[in-house]
């Protein structure tokens, strides 16, 4: 498949990452998903990237000093699968210039959440 080499950031149950399966899987997308993105283990989402044939990169937060040191992981293995663009799609968190600086201009979000006044389900508006 030709176009952009793609991670999907995804943390809940996955269905935005499902629709990005299902249009690559129609030749519409432009590209291939070479890599799912996820900060809970057992999200849903997880189970869909490997139903998919997706290669998974998961984390838990709690296992880093911060959101540097995580997001340095991240980074490493997005340059090792030689991704081009990210999408954003349901990631509840925040990122940092560690990801942010390096995909500048190559980072869709199609889970806009206006934090911290809009943090959806079960989210405290305080803790973002």
């Amino acid at each position: 498949m030709s176009g952009y080499r793609i991670a999907v950031f995804a943390s809940g149950t996955g269905s935005n990452f499902q629709a990005l399966v299902e249009t690559q899987r129609s030749g519409k997308l432009g590209g291939e998903i070479t890599l799912l993105v996820c900060d809970k283990p057992h999200a849903p989402v997880v189970e869909r990237a490997r139903n998919a044939g997706i290669d998974s990169f998961v984390f838990q937060p709690k296992d880093y000093a911060s959101r540097e040191d995580y997001e340095r992981e991240i980074a490493e293995e997005l340059e090792r699968r030689g991704v081009d663009l990210i999408v954003l799609a349901g990631y509840m968190r925040l990122l940092t210039s560690v990801l942010v600086e390096p995909y500048h201009g190559r980072m869709i979000n199609i889970h806009p959440s206006l934090l911290p006044s809009f943090a959806g389900k079960k989210r405290d508006r305080t803790s973002a």
